[in-house]
């Protein structure tokens, strides 16, 4: 059977998403997603297992004890640590998947520049189970990195849209065979892999966007309230008109492993 699974999203219970998870599940549905993981920030929900047709997989994507971004999917239960070694360890302790997400993306990623782990790499990739080589919000530049990484080490490739709107889901997933559908058995031995991401860069807007979604923070101080959400509310709508106009239309690029 073929799958489409997108692994990185963020429902509005996430502190900087717009997208509630049905809606997420809905955008999702028409690009013909089978399995939509939704990773909030730092904490574990509880979700329908499957809504419009489309599975869902509970997940979180952690930040680390130096900011780095590591997620664990599916999971039954919350994880409590916060440094590589704990989160690794509660995940697959629940039998879990740990992937590293956008591992060079600066501030973030497990693998970039300067990080505390980017000495581990050897370490990491005999313990994680997968590298996400696309995320819909990374530049092409950063991807091609991921894939680099993912290749070296002989490690499963996934991808993720990042969605923080309901729009963005299914921007960015991976095409696979397989007789079975449970998620370690698609990410660890699917076959045919085909990963799909929009011929579109949305990489600059999302830089604008992360500006819109991290205002309220740095001017909470400075600007009454009142007039803070008013600010937020137009950049918010701005943003999310662009969005659904560059997305409307969607073309792919498909890469093979």
């Amino acid at each position: 059977m073929v799958f489409r699974i997108d692994l990185h999203n963020h429902p509005r219970a996430a502190a900087d998403s717009f997208a509630s998870t049905r809606a997420l599940a809905k955008y999702a549905a028409r690009q013909g997603i089978t399995h939509l993981g939704i990773t909030e920030h730092d904490v574990l929900a509880t979700y329908p297992s499957e809504i419009y047709g489309v599975k869902i997989i509970a997940g979180t994507e952690f930040t680390l004890d130096d900011g780095s971004h590591l997620i664990g999917l599916p999971l039954m239960s919350p994880v409590n640590g916060r440094t590589l070694d704990s989160v690794i360890s509660e995940v697959k302790s629940q039998r879990g998947l740990v992937i590293v997400p956008h591992p060079y993306r600066q501030g973030t990623g497990l693998l970039r520049d300067g990080g505390a782990y980017s000495a581990r790499v050897q370490d990491i990739m005999d313990r994680v189970d997968a590298i996400e080589v696309f995320n819909g919000w990374q530049s092409e530049e950063l991807n091609k990195k991921a894939i680099e990484i993912a290749n070296r080490y002989h490690k499963p490739v996934v991808a993720g849209s990042d969605s923080h709107y309901a729009v963005d889901a299914g921007m960015c997933f991976l095409e696979l065979v397989s007789d079975k559908d449970s998620i370690p058995d698609l990410v660890l031995k699917g076959t045919s892999r085909r990963i799909h991401w929009l011929s579109r860069d949305l990489s600059n807007l999302h830089q604008k966007d992360d500006q819109v979604r991290n205002f309220q923070p740095r001017l909470r101080k400075r600007i009454p309230p009142s007039v803070r959400s008013g600010l937020k509310l137009i950049l918010f709508c701005a943003v999310r008109i662009s969005l659904f106009v560059k997305l409307r239309k969607r073309s792919y690029c498909v890469h093979e492993f």
